[in-house]
């Protein structure tokens, strides 16, 4: 049988698996993401690669990292210290064989159909690689949905109290909480979290690091006794994980030599999340039309884009036929429009202000109708109702500024606002026994 390859994005690469085995049952297709292959057809390097780096020059992991990052640049087009340190480093790691080179895999190529499929552009190092073999590239079929609406809030509460509203409402038309997918930057997590438990909506949004735990801790302070730490961890799981990274030093006796390692590794390393809730997802990532999609923080603060800050300035990299920052931010606010507008059911939003200051409207895309006047619904939950009016009430007290609709809440709610109970009440005897598990206990 006939073998191919396919070069998709790993953001999407199990969706287009299995669409494949529907329609493609029959071919013997090898999937992978265009990097990988990159890597595979000229070098790759592993962690005893960065830790020879950073012995051999006194560099921390992340010089290193830069230093190998840049080793497949490499060119007689240019000619300066930049250059000609890069050539040194590769002279030293070729000559004590630690890059990876897969000749196997290059032979292998050498006469397969290769297909790419889901990259919007292909940078020109990579297309100087890929031309030569014999592939070709798919256009991604986008869509062209119509963005009529922006919704803009002054604060960030806000705009997480606007997508709970339409949440609750997507619920109650019976919607299923796994089609319902939000896309966030960072400072959303904390207010998304602890809003969303006010409502009961479940969702996964702290994306926790097992370098967190008290495990981790421990068998980072006790390197040298190391295997006695991981046998003493009870949860299977995390000792899986652990146990992962650790193996991955085992050229070394000594892991406090590679301390530095373990812990950028640990701390890449995330505990198994509950799937259960709603997901946190990318732009980047497959959507089905019967997904409904919010897209909060839509500032131009959010777009991350390439800047002239790399190992190589713009000015060298035209001498090196590679692509420019300008370049790159071009071909990037292309593909991140086309990606947003391939969204069916997509509410956009955004914020002016939070806790660290102000932000603005993204502009990628224009003539789009602005929002500023969303009233948040009191339809969803009684214990945040009785926080609507307890702000309301604040607002009353301290700035003689009274709400519209402190009246309504009001009159529904009884809260004990500003009343304070300082006289001493004992600790009932039999629940403290209780707790206590029929067991004083001094300190």
């Amino acid at each position: 049988m006939k073998e191919y390859i396919v070069l998709v994005p790993n953001n999407i690469k199990n969706k287009i698996i299995e669409l494949s085995r529907i329609k493609y049952y029959n071919y013997n297709i090898k999937f992978m993401s265009i990097d990988t292959f990159i890597k595979r057809v000229t070098f790759d390097f592993d962690e005893k690669t960065i830790y020879n780096l950073m012995k051999k020059y006194n560099y921390n992991y992340s010089t290193s990292l830069v230093y190998l990052d840049n080793l497949n640049y490499i060119s007689n087009k240019l000619s300066n210290n930049k250059m000609t340190k890069l050539k040194e480093i590769k002279d030293y790691l070729d000559s004590n064989k630690l890059l990876i080179y897969d000749n196997l895999f290059k032979e292998y190529v050498k006469d397969k159909e290769i297909y790419i499929y889901g990259y919007d552009y292909i940078n020109k190092y990579y297309k100087s690689i890929l031309d030569n073999y014999n592939y070709k590239v798919i256009d991604y079929e986008y869509k062209d949905y119509a963005i009529k609406d922006i919704y803009e809030f002054n604060y960030i509460d806000d705009e997480v109290l606007f997508v709970i509203d339409n949440i609750c409402n997507l619920i109650s038309k019976n919607i299923n909480i796994s089609k319902i997918k939000l896309i966030i930057s960072n400072e959303y997590k904390e207010p998304i979290y602890r809003l969303f438990k006010i409502y009961n909506i479940p969702i996964s949004v702290k994306n926790r690091s097992i370098y967190s735990i008290k495990e981790v801790k421990n068998i980072l302070n006790n390197l040298n006794n190391i295997n006695e730490e991981i046998d003493s961890i009870n949860d299977t799981s995390i000792k899986e994980k652990i146990v992962k990274v650790i193996n991955k030093y085992s050229f070394i006796d000594n892991k406090e030599e590679v301390k530095e390692l373990i812990v950028n590794d640990l701390k890449n390393t995330y505990l198994n999340e509950d799937n259960t809730g709603i997901k946190i997802v990318s732009i980047n990532d497959y959507f089905d039309d019967d997904d409904y999609v919010f897209y909060l923080g839509y500032n131009k603060e959010n777009i991350v884009l390439y800047k002239d800050n790399e190992y190589f300035n713009d000015k060298e990299k035209v001498i090196l036929g590679y692509d420019t920052s300008i370049e790159l931010n071009i071909n990037k606010k292309i593909e991140i429009i086309k990606k947003i507008k391939n969204i069916k059911n997509l509410t956009i939003s955004y914020k002016l202000f939070d806790n660290s200051g102000n932000y603005t409207r993204c502009d990628l895309i224009n003539d789009i109708n602005i929002i500023d006047n969303y009233k948040t619904k009191y339809t969803n939950s009684n214990m945040m109702n009785k926080i609507f009016l307890a702000m309301k009430l604040d607002n009353l007290v301290k700035y003689n500024i009274k709400d519209k609709d402190i009246d309504l809440l009001s009159s529904n709610y009884d809260i004990p606002y500003m009343q304070y109970d300082n006289k001493y009440h004992s600790v009932d005897k039999n629940k403290l026994y209780k707790y206590l598990n029929n067991k004083l206990l001094l300190s």
